[in-house]
């Protein structure tokens, strides 16, 4: 992103970007639990901001950790035994309350789900001797929420000896989990440059 603030911390118009992952959270379900796992140089950053912008949606904050993994656990610490959990990058602002709902239904029947997009573009796969074509029909983008059923996700990470897993669902599937996709949201774009936050910033400040 090219700044010295973390991508979560930029603002888009009045707010910051994490804090509209925040309410697409608290939108789906006003009574849902909150856990915000922060890196531990920026706690009083989010803290200030809080204050300054009047940030009102209730949640809790944990340190996290080294890589997503040890963030993911850190932020499970505050979760209960039994129920359904959900990891979401906060840099996802744009994720749709239907995606959501759809996310949690699933997970809850079948124990996990991952909202996932089709690929507009074509692809090349390197090879050793070059490149290839792959079959854009055959791949799906992963998005995030990621969904599951508390008590397999706690179990997960206990069976888990490897930490460089890019996504929870990984893990699970690296255990025999079979991982259920539902359709996501186009709009849920993940920021991770300053034209990804352009296209966001459109998006959020133009809602009819």
């Amino acid at each position: 992103m090219k700044t010295d603030l973390p991508k979560q911390f930029l603002k888009i118009g009045r707010y910051p970007v994490m804090y509209y992952s925040l309410k697409a959270f608290f939108d789906f379900d006003n009574a849902i639990k909150i856990i915000l796992v922060l890196p531990s140089d920026m706690r009083s950053v989010w803290t200030s901001f809080v204050a300054e912008f009047a940030i009102t949606i209730p949640h809790q904050i944990v340190i996290g950790g080294k890589d997503r993994m040890e963030s993911c656990k850190n932020g499970m610490s505050l979760v209960g035994d039994e129920g359904i959990v959900a990891i979401h990058d906060a840099v996802r602002p744009l994720v749709s309350k239907e995606t959501i709902t759809n996310c949690f239904k699933i997970a809850a029947e079948k124990g996990n789900a991952i909202p996932v997009g089709d690929i507009f573009e074509t692809l090349r796969m390197i090879t050793s001797t070059g490149s290839e074509t792959i079959d854009r029909n055959l791949v799906k983008s992963v998005q995030t929420p990621q969904v599951f059923d508390v008590k397999i996700l706690k179990d997960a990470f206990l069976k888990s000896k490897e930490n460089s897993f890019t996504d929870e669902a990984s893990m699970l599937e690296s255990l025999g989990y079979k991982i259920n996709m539902v359709e996501g949201n186009r709009e849920n774009i993940k920021i991770t440059d300053p034209l990804d936050l352009k296209i966001a910033e459109f998006l959020l400040l133009n809602k009819s």
